[in-house]
């Protein structure tokens, strides 16, 4: 009977090559809004954070401070076609990567809006900014040829801070519309990382992120409130690697039925788009696959420049004790996934102006 390719011995050369396809498959050590899509799946977008209210931003002359937690579990990483990834070993065939995600991510926020309004504009001003504190942990797992290997990562710490010198703010009761607008935002470069780890899974990213949004607000006196959130993430060079993250488009979206001055209930999601490719050293990565059959195409890299999208949508709540404390809970299943990891994502917002 003649032998199938697969029933040939493998040399420990190429045993050692799956081993390096395995280390890279566990790559997805991440943030609440995480892909593969970027530095080691690491972003400074803010999936879902910003949306209920969010046109309305501070009450004007009170200080407003939020602490919003945020849960994400995943349980698969998905290729550039929306398919769970597969350790690609060529002429040795492709095998499914088991992938199990969980981060905690708590997000401290403070913001401040001025009385006064600006001259011409006939808008408020105001400043804010927002760090986050974040635990992880996510594990790969393959069996090849009857052989099970790979590994996972704990992680923690402080990550980075994003800034907003200032904000402007409108008011447009007639329309029963109300608009902020972020021109000069920013990510900046403030948490721990370490280039050496053997995994490159870090809760700073070592970039700075430019990074402009305008949210919009629609609630009318029927209580029908209609939310949109559109930002824009421009990101640096990360100096320690060389490495630049694609830019990256996302928008956050909610409609929410206010049945009284205190509850709400209706659905919150987003979507993301990376929109350039990443590059390495000046030039775009993931654009030749090895010539070699024999040697491993990283799975986690896949199409020209690693370009993510996602789509998610859920349930939303919103509780307000007084017109200036309350709390909001949404939670968004991430509908389709590409070049990302996939999973399902809890939000808890709790906030205060005094």
């Amino acid at each position: 009977m003649t032998r199938r390719r697969h029933d040939r011995p493998v040399p420990e050369e190429h045993m050692k090559s799956i081993h390096h396809a395995l280390l890279a498959a566990t790559a997805l050590l991440t943030l609440a809004s995480a892909a593969r899509a970027t530095e080691n799946g690491a972003t400074h977008v803010d999936l879902g954070y910003f949306g209920i209210l969010g046109g309305f931003g501070t009450p004007p002359g009170e200080p407003f401070l939020s602490l919003d937690v945020n849960q994400v579990v995943s349980s698969r990483f998905n290729d550039r076609n929306g398919n769970p990834i597969k350790v690609n070993l060529g002429a040795l065939g492709q095998y499914p990567v088991k992938f199990l995600g969980n981060t905690t991510a708590e997000i401290i926020n403070g913001a401040y809006t001025f009385p006064t309004l600006v001259p011409f504009l006939n808008a408020h001003v105001g400043v804010a900014a927002y760090a986050v504190f974040a635990a992880a942990r996510a594990e790969a797992q393959d069996a090849i040829f009857g052989r099970v290997s790979g590994s996972g990562e704990t992680i923690g710490g402080v990550g980075d801070t994003t800034v907003i010198p200032f904000f402007l703010q409108w008011d447009l009761p007639t329309a029963y519309t109300h608009v902020l607008l972020s021109p000069v935002e920013f990510t900046a470069p403030t948490g721990q990382y370490n280039r050496n780890d053997p995994i490159g899974a870090n809760v700073g990213l070592n970039y700075f992120s430019y990074r402009p949004a305008i949210v919009t607000t629609y609630l009318n006196p029927q209580g029908l409130e209609l939310d949109l959130n559109v930002n824009g993430s421009f990101n640096g060079t990360n100096s320690a690697t060389h490495y630049q993250s694609g830019d990256e488009f996302s928008t956050t979206f909610s409609a929410i039925q206010h049945f009284s001055p205190r509850y709400g209930v209706g659905f919150q999601g987003y979507y993301y788009k990376q929109f350039t490719g990443d590059k390495l050293n000046g030039v775009e990565v993931n654009t030749v696959r090895p010539v070699s059959a024999f040697t491993p195409f990283d799975p986690t890299n896949q199409g020209p420049g690693n370009k993510g999208q996602v789509f998610a949508i859920g349930p939303a709540f919103t509780y307000n004790y007084t017109p200036t404390v309350g709390a909001n809970f949404r939670f968004q299943h991430e509908v389709f996934s590409d070049n990302r990891r996939q999973g399902e994502v809890l939000w808890g917002k709790i906030f205060a102006a005094f």
